[in-house]
């Protein structure tokens, strides 16, 4: 775990928390709602961006995909069967990745804005 990403292996879901109020999400989100003022992230925004990149670039990483939300964390969840452990590592990496590339959010953000669900 980092300070603001952490897997959590359940009996029923494997969890990938995103910590929001940890510096690097937090200050992410502010850039991409300065982007585009629909993309205010909070979870439920969250939720929505990952869930349009993983149907965009990482579909193989949809199946069994939920999402939940609270104040001040997003999680993706996975039902805990054996072939969803690597699944759902293969999830973090990807949030890992794209806030450690942020440029990369930013440009979808600017790019493809238009196309994502806002809330």
């Amino acid at each position: 775990m980092n300070e603001y990403l952490e897997l959590v292996n359940n009996d029923d879901f494997i969890d990938i928390c995103l910590y929001l109020t940890e510096d690097k999400p937090y200050e992410i989100g502010e850039k991409m709602e300065a982007i585009d003022k629909r993309a205010y992230m909070n979870g439920e925004n969250w939720a929505v961006f990952f869930e349009y990149y993983v149907k965009t670039y990482r579909p193989e990483l949809l199946l069994d995909l939920q999402h939940d939300f609270d104040a001040g964390i997003y999680v993706g969840f996975y039902i805990s069967i054996p072939e969803n452990i690597s699944r759902a590592k293969r999830y973090m990496e990807m949030i890992k990745e794209l806030l450690e590339n942020e440029n990369k959010i930013y440009r979808i953000i600017k790019e493809k804005g238009n196309e994502i669900n806002w809330k």
